[in-house]
């Protein structure tokens, strides 16, 4: 290996404890000038051999370590890897043909994120490394589901940031779209082209499964908001509610969220267009209230040092809920929000029940599925909070 990374003496317990992540100011030198995405070894000031990953000096994260151990980095290596991740998920398909196959870090792979939807897989390469094995990666995948359609979906801005030219769209033979996927009796439409993320937001579908339950007795009001393509609202119409007010600022995500409707034959649904905050500030002012209100918005930060004012928004939104809550009503609240740990999440709600003069009750906590597994080294892995509150009379 001709290009190696020497690490400050001061090395990180992060990185000896098992995190893939090594930062530019970790670093006390890089011997040789790797090209982005190119492999290189990790070593400590005492020349101490640590790890070998792919690096890029675009970013901020200079390397990114795959492996602890000395072996090659090829596509034997990648399709090793990936058979564990979907070793490790295959109880999952006798339940559902939607999941995530690779996540990341998660699965010792760094900047993949690989999902499948029923018989269309959909590929995020997001980082340089990851996009300089793309090909051998698809290869991978294409020998264990030799039927399927793929998609490249990279996140665009991620790889502007590791200054790479993005290749999306569909690999080979394209699927019409949008196609129709199944999970658990509802049916949504999905389309990797113009849908967030590799579709659909397939980390709350366990989640809404579990808030339909809050439907019994049937005839519940709801307001699903930051309701996206549907999820939560869909499956409580499913589940018996009298009504659900979809709200979202984005009138494709309505559009989509009508789509899914008409596909399951239900009916109860109005659609609301704008801005979640100033829509639920006008109907508090109004008297509407509602039975149960959905959560579930887009991250308020990707970062620390703007987690002050994220808490502020995720109080103020859970506050405006609360308010239009009937007594023995349900919040269910979410945060994709990373950087906000679940007692900084708690506390925010405990303040915001506070400010209203409510008592909540925790009826439900929980997180991301069983496909999106945490790793406790790697903290980054565990983002999504989840939960479920009564409001007490």
């Amino acid at each position: 290996m001709d290009t190696r990374i020497i690490l400050k003496r001061l090395l990180s317990p992060r990185i000896t404890n098992g995190h893939p992540w090594i930062y530019d100011n970790e670093i006390e030198k890089i011997e040789g000038e790797p090209a982005p995405g190119e492999i290189v070894d990790v070593l400590s000031s005492s020349r101490q051999w640590l790890g070998r990953g792919y690096a890029n000096t675009h970013s901020k994260i200079v390397a990114r370590l795959l492996t602890r151990k000395y072996e090659t980095i090829d596509a034997e290596f990648f399709c090793r890897r990936i058979d564990e991740a979907i070793n490790h998920r295959r109880f999952l398909f006798q339940k559902s043909c939607v999941c995530r196959l690779v996540f990341g870090e998660a699965d010792d792979l760094s900047g993949l994120v690989i999902d499948r939807f029923e018989d269309v897989i959909v590929f995020q390469f997001n980082t340089a490394g990851m996009h300089r094995f793309r090909n051998e990666i698809i290869n991978c995948i294409r020998e264990r589901f030799p039927e399927a359609f793929f998609y490249d979906k990279s996140d665009l801005n991620a790889l502007m940031k590791e200054q790479v030219t993005p290749l999306n769209g569909w690999i080979g033979r394209a699927c019409p779209e949008p196609f129709e996927i199944s999970y658990h009796g509802l049916r949504f439409a999905v389309s990797p082209s113009e849908g967030q993320k590799t579709g659909i937001y397939i980390d709350q579908l366990e989640n809404a499964v579990i808030a339909a339950s809050l439907c019994s007795p049937s005839g519940k009001t709801v307001w699903d908001v930051f309701s996206n393509s549907g999820n939560f609202g869909l499956r409580l119409l499913q589940n018996g509610a009298k009504s659900v007010a979809f709200i979202d600022q984005s009138g494709t995500a309505l559009s989509d969220c009508q789509e899914n409707l008409r596909l399951n034959a239900l009916t109860g649904a109005s659609f609301h267009e704008g801005n979640a905050f100033d829509i639920l500030r006008s109907w508090e002012e109004r008297g509407e209230k509602a039975d149960i209100i959905v959560l579930d918005p887009p991250s308020f930060t990707k970062s620390r040092s703007s987690k002050g004012n994220a808490l502020r928004g995720y109080k103020e939104i859970n506050l405006r809920a609360l308010k239009s809550l009937n007594p023995r009503g349900f919040l269910v609240s979410a945060s994709c929000s990373q950087a906000i740990s679940r007692q900084e999440f708690e506390m925010m709600m405990y303040a915001a029940a506070t400010d209203v003069g409510s008592r909540l009750r925790l009826v439900y906590r929980g997180g991301q599925p069983a496909d999106h597994p945490v790793v406790l080294n790697i903290f980054e892995t565990d983002y999504l909070k989840f939960y479920i509150f009564e409001k007490l009379p």
